[in-house]
């Protein structure tokens, strides 16, 4: 029944990987099968048409079709049917080619859609939200190493390891071991800290995380002004940005590079005001100096990935055969009311968090700039606040340098922006 899976991924890791990176990230792969009825072939126009129903017309694509045909030009088959969840077939007039679901895809990439759909939306609306929560960011294209590390830390709830732990213990090298992990970290779902991070894309020795600690709700920021002049503090309106972040994000990673991002302050100004709190002991755990090694632990959505899909996906991979319990969420999925809603809200959160990334961010990032500004000047700030509105997580500098490159722009020196005359 299911022999054209197997045959395509013969082994356990093969499917793990099949059932994970080849159908789930990026997100819009999954729901282009989802939509699929069983039954029926799809080409490239009624594949259109039945996207966009199934979708609401949100799909933030320009074309599921490169999911099924894949890109012929290049030589290359789509990792839905390299995978064995959909095959292909010559139409009646054999000139196109059309597309259904495979039983592999009906019963495992349906089930598994769902339940990814329902974690997504459980992930988004947890009370302190994952920084990232689409399949997207959370895989990064690495299915097979991002379960076996998810696994390894809901198996050992409480205890903490260092990147050569995890690289031993789970057979990966040191490099992969280090950017699963630092992905992981950086997307909320694992706690992760480490001497030695990538941050944008480059290595950086020296990296240190801090802790907001929960006697920080009890602080009056006037009292902690007061001690801070005391002592000569410099940046007291970097501070206060801060204090009230840090108010707003008890328990959560504090990390000198992106909270300057964040909040719209210097680096040099957020590290004076780590240390600052820190003296103070409302950050802790920062390891500079003190840990020097990483150390990566199971949170509450670890458990979460884990019992909610990555062991089902294990379940399959295992014993490729049809699994009732693997369709509970396609069960809670016939209030067709909240299948509409819940798929709404995993495109909107796709979209969302796609946008961080590669030129397609910049470019959305540039527009959205522009569209904030009009004829009358606008300060600096209010056009940082618009623009991260829309879901974009950026400095300040970054959006100062958009203003500045556009040649579309007048500056009058004060920090205020509008729109050139055209």
């Amino acid at each position: 029944m299911y022999d054209e899976f197997v045959r395509r991924n013969p082994t356990f890791e093969n499917r793990v990987d099949a059932l994970t990176s080849g159908l789930l990230s990026p997100d819009t792969k999954a729901l282009a099968l989802w939509a699929m009825r069983p039954n029926r072939a799809y080409g490239k126009s009624n594949l259109a048409d039945e996207v966009e129903e199934f979708t609401g017309g949100n799909f933030p694509v320009e074309s599921a079709w490169p999911y099924l045909n894949g890109y012929p030009q290049r030589n290359c088959e789509s990792q839905l049917y390299s995978t064995g969840l959909i095959a292909g077939s010559t139409s009646t007039s054999g000139e196109n080619i059309e597309y259904f679901k495979t039983d592999a895809g009906i019963d495992f990439g349906n089930a598994i859609t769902a339940l990814t759909c329902m974690i997504v939306n459980k992930l988004h609306a947890s009370p302190k939200r994952p920084m990232y929560v689409s399949m997207l960011r959370i895989l990064h294209s690495r299915g097979y190493d991002v379960y076996k590390v998810i696994k390894f830390l809901a198996k050992n709830p409480g205890s903490g390891f260092s990147r050569n732990d995890i690289a031993s213990k789970l057979d990966l090298s040191d490099d992969v071991a280090s950017y699963a992990l630092n992905d992981l970290g950086k997307a909320g779902v694992i706690f992760y800290h480490s001497p030695s991070r990538d941050i944008e894309g480059k290595r950086n020795s020296g990296w240190s995380v801090s802790v907001v600690n929960d006697q920080i709700l009890e602080a009056d920021f006037n009292e902690i002004c007061n001690i801070a002049k005391a002592n000569e503090f410099e940046v007291i309106s970097s501070l206060e940005n801060f204090f009230t972040y840090c108010k707003g994000h008890v328990d959560e990673e504090i990390e000198c590079n992106r909270i300057s991002r964040q909040i719209g302050i210097k680096k040099s100004h957020a590290s004076m005001c780590i240390s600052f709190l820190r003296s103070l002991g409302y950050l802790e755990g920062d390891i500079r100096g003190r840990e020097k090694q990483s150390s990566a632990k199971c949170t509450e959505y670890t458990m979460t990935l884990w019992k909610d899909l990555f062991s089902d996906i294990e379940r399959v991979a295992m014993r490729v055969e049809a699994h009732p319990e693997l369709n509970r969420a396609l069960e809670t999925y016939r209030d067709e009311n909240l299948m509409e809603q819940h798929v709404r809200k995993w495109v909107e959160v796709y979209e969302r968090e796609r946008i961080h990334r590669g030129i397609e961010h910049g470019n959305l990032l540039r527009q959205s700039v522009m569209k904030s500004l009009g004829k009358n000047f606008k300060k600096l700030s209010d056009i940082c606040g618009e623009v991260r509105d829309q879901g974009f997580d950026t400095s300040r500098h970054n959006i100062r340098r958009v203003l500045i490159s556009s040649g579309k722009t007048i500056s009058n020196n004060k920090g205020y922006y509008r729109l050139a005359d055209s």
